[in-house]
């Protein structure tokens, strides 16, 4: 059996986390978030199909209970992460959606899993952080007051989404001391395609709207479901052999870099250039974190 270390894996669900991403801004342009978010979680759980022959699902209540618990989580926090995408500049939601949750993933994995860094740690986490919200606050040349910021759905959807991303992953974490990582990834996904589905059930005509989308633009939903399968199951796999407290940010800071050089470059973005030193700063402090 081969065993690769945590950190290439992390790498490589970065390096995939970063193309998904661009990909799916270039097809929000034309379809919608909900609609989108569940062809593409659905068609990953096909894919996760071919793992469970590899998994093994004699697991307790309590574990599958917290499974379907992150399964709901991930699930909102996908349909938050699509709409803020497709009405933001990748370059300017990438650094927070996919940077904020590592400050609430390092604290609350202090709290929940007694990971414990050191102080120097904690301070780069706490440099994250403040990086973080000076790129939320100063995304018009104006600062805006703390009560707009408050009112901003902007601010409050990344915070949302965070929130759910890092919860999701704290169970993650919890889980895999029971079961397996394939065996994770498989529920979880097939579980979230579940929950997708029963939320574009509800829209009228949810399921045809959908069908619809899937059939003129099978290849590329195709690809980012592939693509994000890989970033998805070496995440968990990285995460089964290491603590989530240095994952997650080692995660973040490469796909973070990947999507505001390449995808600002992409969509032609203004105001790339700060938004790519904030992100080296993260990188600073992210190394920090693992060293």
């Amino acid at each position: 059996m081969i065993c690769v270390e945590w950190y290439y894996l992390a790498a490589i669900s970065a390096i995939a986390l970063g193309a998904s991403t661009i990909m799916e801004k270039l097809m929000l342009k034309d379809e919608h978030a909900t609609v989108y978010s569940t062809i593409y979680t659905i068609m990953t759980a096909v894919i996760c199909l071919f793992l469970i022959p590899f998994s093994d699902f004699s697991m307790s209540l309590q574990s599958f209970l917290a499974i379907a618990i992150a399964a709901v989580l991930t699930a909102f926090s996908y349909l938050m992460g699509a709409r803020l995408f497709r009405h933001n500049d990748i370059s300017m939601v990438s650094p927070v959606s996919i940077g904020l949750p590592t400050v609430f993933v390092v604290l609350l994995a202090f709290v929940f899993l007694s990971e414990k860094l050191t102080l120097l740690q904690y301070a780069a986490v706490i440099g994250i952080f403040l990086s973080l919200i000076s790129l939320l606050l100063t995304r018009d040349s104006k600062l805006p007051s703390l009560r707009s910021s408050i009112k901003d759905p902007y601010i409050l959807g990344s915070l949302l989404f965070s929130i759910a991303t890092a919860c999701g992953a704290i169970i993650a974490k919890y889980v895999l001391s029971y079961v397996s990582a394939v065996t994770y990834f498989v529920a979880a996904q097939e579980l979230r395609a579940i929950i997708m589905l029963a939320v574009i059930a509800a829209r009228k005509d949810g399921i045809s709207s959908a069908y619809e989308r899937a059939m003129r633009d099978f290849v590329p939903l195709a690809a980012i479901a592939a693509i994000s399968f890989v970033s998805g199951i070496t995440f968990i796999l990285a995460m089964a052999s290491a603590e989530v407290s240095l994952v997650q940010p080692l995660r973040s800071v490469i796909s973070v870099i990947m999507t505001v050089v390449i995808g600002g470059e992409v969509f032609k973005e203004k105001g790339v250039s700060k938004r790519l030193a904030i992100g080296i700063l993260m990188a600073v402090f992210a190394f920090i974190l693992i060293s």
